[in-house]
């Protein structure tokens, strides 16, 4: 009787160490589906960035020539508050389209699967 009860905890000792063994695994390494969900969302996120960034391009450009109207507009010495409000405005958003381009959204290249060769 103690050797079948020995035998019944060894067995359950080691099928719960396998779990355990089995939960890092896959705590470590991602699932495929889970690494393409994540990969999908990335690409999203980087097209939205794109896409802000040619709006807040576009946005420059518009502000930068209604800057170099009013440049032109203005007498020799005179400078007005609206030209100094535009360049303010001017330098934010190149600040901000700046920022956005060093921005990136990586995900994994190619999930990591376990190594065969290491199985045991």
């Amino acid at each position: 009787m103690k050797t079948v009860l020995c035998a019944i905890m060894l067995i359950l000792a080691l099928s719960a160490g396998n779990t355990a063994s089995a939960q890092l695994n896959g705590q470590r390494q991602d699932d495929p589906f889970q690494a393409k969900i994540k990969k999908d969302q990335a690409k999203a996120m980087n097209k939205d960035r794109v896409k802000e960034i040619q709006q807040d391009t576009n946005k420059l450009l518009d502000l930068a020539t209604e800057l170099k109207k009013s440049v032109d507009a203005a007498g020799d010495n005179t400078l007005s508050l609206e030209v100094i409000r535009k360049t303010d405005e001017i330098e934010k958003l190149a600040k901000k389209v700046r920022d956005k381009m060093k921005e990136t959204y990586n995900a994994p290249e190619n999930p990591p699967f376990p190594d065969a060769s290491r199985a045991h």
